[in-house]
């Protein structure tokens, strides 16, 4: 199949009541519809001898990846899966292209000097294939050179380029009216209990990725047994009846990118912690704010020039009207066409056949 890649990494498909989390939908399809064509290579097992062949005969192996580099572990979940990943990698000679490499440390912290040995096996081996890696921000450029690896384009995540157009296609200037809906995402119950239960009162609707306890009670099903939610409804003065009754009226969790981005046009602004639960609402034309709580978060915001701020500081304001005012887009439309611009150069530089425009 000259001129055509195989892809493997994250993956599009998703099924409820598993705890993947489903924001990664719009970083995989993003990556998938840049391409003029593509096909699927297994990623979670060795290939079979016709296998490699077959990837042998491709254009390129495009590599999707998310928060893959867990700083401080020696050892993690995705280590089997780069295991493997890396030994595919190895039994072809075909050029690598990356898209979304990103490193996870906690916010304001550098992370550890470890990364699990299987992660290191895979990152070697991709930048030995590839002209340059693509990582979403400075932060990640930096983990890379300090194992080593010095070849990082710091383009940001595919997911804010969903249009495959030079300039971004909607104008993020939605008023704040007392009829807009509002939507709400958080990642740690531990951590933003008093924002989940502020969010909780003021009756937003919560659009979920990875929430098993919420999604149970939307699914009508039984929620499992969670210390986390235990001690939430203790701190913050809420019944576990009553947090039912809201996720059954106002919890949202979506597998497809776009029945996500349908149900999102009509809100007036969106806020939390989950990156592309963000996304999601800016691509549908939705003002939204970012609550950075890790570096991963920080570093796309600062260089994709995203209306962020502090999870600490929104805790405090817990103001709709206030968190709105502080998502400003101007930076974020303005600086928008450069960034394109050096996404797809770094496209092109791999001789990737593309859709962008």
């Amino acid at each position: 199949m000259p001129g055509i890649p195989g892809v493997i990494g994250t993956g599009t498909v998703y099924r409820p009541l598993r705890p993947d989390n489903t924001g990664n939908l719009l970083h995989a399809v993003a990556a998938r519809r840049l391409l003029q064509d593509h096909v699927e290579l297994p990623t979670g097992r060795a290939w079979t001898e016709r296998e490699v062949e077959r990837a042998q005969g491709l254009s390129h192996i495009v590599v999707v990846m998310a928060n893959a580099i867990r700083l401080g572990s020696t050892q993690n979940g995705l280590s089997p899966f780069h295991e493997v990943m890396a030994g595919n990698l190895s039994r072809v000679d075909r050029p690598v292209v990356v898209f979304g490499l990103g490193a996870q440390a906690p916010s304001g912290a550098e992370g550890g000097t470890t990364i699990p040995e299987a992660t290191l096996r895979l990152l070697r081996i991709i930048a030995e294939r590839s002209r340059r890696i693509a990582v979403r921000g400075r932060f990640t450029a930096e983990v890379l050179e300090r194992f080593g690896i010095g070849n990082a384009a710091v383009v940001g995540c595919q997911s804010c380029f969903l249009s495959r157009a030079p300039s971004f296609p909607h104008s993020l200037d939605r008023p704040l009216t007392g009829e807009g809906r509002i939507a709400f995402n958080y990642t740690s119950i531990n951590r933003e209990g008093p924002l989940v239960r502020w969010a909780v009162g003021s009756g937003f609707d919560m659009i979920g990725q990875q929430e098993g306890y919420e999604e149970a009670i939307q699914a009508g099903a039984e929620p499992p047994v969670d210390p986390r939610m235990e001690r939430f409804f203790r701190t913050q003065g809420l019944t576990a009846e009553a947090y039912a009754t809201y996720c059954r009226e106002r919890f949202r969790k979506f597998f497809d990118t776009d029945r996500w981005l349908d149900h999102l046009w009509p809100y007036a602004f969106s806020t939390g912690t989950r990156f592309h639960g963000n996304m999601f609402a800016l691509q549908a034309g939705v003002p939204a704010l970012w609550l950075i709580h890790d570096r991963r978060t920080q570093e796309l915001c600062e260089h994709l020039g995203l209306p962020a701020v502090m999870l600490e500081k929104a805790m405090k304001v817990r103001d709709i009207a206030a968190l709105r005012a502080m998502a400003d887009p101007s930076g974020f439309l303005a600086g928008y066409p450069a960034r394109y611009a050096l996404f797809k150069e770094y496209v092109e530089e791999a001789g990737l056949p593309h859709r962008l425009s």
